[in-house]
């Protein structure tokens, strides 16, 4: 077993407090659903956007960029909410806003493709790569800022998704909890076990035993949340997928770690490429917005993904 420094628990401590400080900001806002959470997405893709935009542009960081990027990514969240007709009289009738399913309009896809296209035109130092760059990304936020917004409010036939109030957000704290339990799982068992460097010339501090640390205690935590719920009939995917609950609970469970892990190598990989710690420094211990929803945002995409395609029976189109 490794033995921890002084500046590991110092670490450690700083880290706990601050997951404290975001769960008593964050978990009153996705209870209460409504404008509270509406106004946490709002807020966590704009910092997202700027954290992104920022990392890109950092010797030549332009408002005209930022501009365009945080247009980009919250016409893709915010979009799917009004665009559809259904959606709007949800709105009116119940006061609840939420979406029906993920949406990419390809006339927007083009609009911000040429806008970057401009930007690059305008900007001597804003290179082609650099744009392209930023477009994938804040296809990637808006993506999924939209999906945490689609799994918060999941249309069925259920009697309490598409409703405000905990129990309707049932679904996301599933895969929060993945997610959560993923991490915490894949830190502490690496901090004490990790001999094995998983992807060294990605993230360093990365093992193969806080890899399968953190899914182990990923799946038994998401797994028993989730069949528990099931069992004072609250089945978190209710009314979505015609198979036996449990079978798709396994199938989750298992998947949720590793997307996260994917997402969490993915933005690793990034702050390689940029020579750069951290995103920023907002939330001590934790480093940016980005930092602490890496692996989030790729799970909350997957699950989503995986939804919309068992339901619409593995249609691609």
């Amino acid at each position: 077993m490794n033995r921890l420094t002084s500046s590991s628990r110092h670490s450690m401590l700083v880290r706990i407090i601050s997951s404290l400080v975001m769960l008593l900001i964050c978990v009153p806002c996705v209870s209460f659903g409504s404008w509270f959470y509406f106004a946490l997405i709002i807020v966590a893709g704009g910092l997202a956007t700027y954290e992104i935009v920022h990392t890109t542009c950092k010797e030549n960081f332009k408002i005209s960029t930022l501009l365009v990027a945080l247009a980009f990514v919250y016409c893709l969240s915010i979009l799917p909410i009004f665009i559809k007709e259904d959606t709007i009289s949800s709105i009116k009738t119940t006061g609840v806003i939420r979406v029906f399913s993920l949406y990419l309009s390809p006339l927007l896809l083009f609009i911000f493709f040429i806008a970057f296209f401009i930007l690059v035109l305008i900007h001597q130092e804003f290179t082609l790569t650099k744009a392209t760059f930023l477009y994938v990304f804040c296809l990637y936020i808006g993506l999924a800022m939209a999906s945490l917004y689609y799994v918060r409010y999941l249309p069925n036939t259920g009697k309490y998704y598409g409703e405000e109030g905990l129990r309707s957000s049932l679904l996301l704290l599933y895969i929060v909890i993945a997610v959560c339990v993923n991490d915490i799982g894949a830190y502490f068992v690496g901090m004490l076990f990790g001999k094995h460097h998983m992807c060294p010339h990605i993230s360093p501090h990365k093992t193969w035993e806080g890899f399968a640390g953190g899914v182990v205690f990923s799946f038994v935590f998401s797994f028993l949340f989730a069949f528990i719920l099931s069992k004072c009939s609250y089945p978190i995917l209710r009314g979505t997928l015609d198979v036996p609950h449990v079978y798709w609970i396994i199938v989750f469970s298992l998947l949720m770690p590793l997307a996260a892990v994917i997402g969490d190598l993915l933005f690793s990989l990034v702050k390689r490429n940029f020579g750069i710690k951290d995103f920023s420094n907002l939330i001590p211990g934790h480093g940016g917005i980005l930092d602490r929803i890496d692996s989030l945002s790729f799970a909350v995409i997957f699950v989503a993904v995986l939804i919309l395609a068992i339901s619409s029976a593995w249609k691609l189109y």
